[in-house]
């Protein structure tokens, strides 16, 4: 079997830190949110939502990556069978 394009690999590594970060930030706005003074949760929960957001559309974004890069290998395997 081949290895997978390093240009891709690279990508892969790209949205994988992507989704990391911005799951990161999940945990951070969440614990905003839940210190956040009274007249200060709103805000904090709409950040919080903002954050989810963010980490659901990188996490999407990784997930169709590794998705077509599995494709591609497993055409590869295919091929050859």
């Amino acid at each position: 079997m081949r290895a997978l394009n390093p240009s891709l690999l690279d990508a892969l590594f790209e949205r994988y830190l992507e989704w990391k970060d911005a799951s990161s930030e999940v945990w951070q706005a969440y614990a905003r949110w839940r210190q956040a003074l009274s007249g200060d949760r709103m805000y904090a929960f709409l950040d919080y939502s903002d954050a989810l957001s963010a980490e659901e559309h990188a996490s999407n974004g990784y997930a169709e990556l590794v998705a077509a890069a599995t494709d591609r290998r497993d055409r590869q395997v295919g091929s050859r069978a």
